[in-house]
């Protein structure tokens, strides 16, 4: 059986960056995964003291999150109120 993930991770956009964070957390303490308007996908990073995560699917039919090469969680579009000028996109 799978299990569930042990937090959820959001994606979006703070100024020039794709930046993502740990929800129910400060959106302050967020990973950059790289310019915005770029293919953040399969770009490596470290969040919520974890490491390797990486976006799979841009541009595709549906986006996901591997950890570490497994399968982490879908991502789906997603919108909430800015928190440190961050504006998110996506809830994984």
């Amino acid at each position: 059986t799978t299990q569930a993930a042990p937090f959820a991770i959001n994606i979006g956009t703070l100024g020039a960056d794709t930046v993502a964070w740990v929800e129910g957390k400060c959106k302050c303490e967020r990973a950059v995964l790289g310019p915005s308007g770029t293919n953040f996908c399969e770009r490596p990073f470290n969040i919520n003291g974890e490491e390797r995560f990486v976006v799979k699917g841009c541009g595709g039919d549906r986006m996901w999150i591997n950890m570490q090469q497994d399968f982490y969680g879908n991502c789906g579009r997603f919108e909430e109120r800015d928190d440190c000028n961050v504006r998110a996109e996506y809830h994984c």
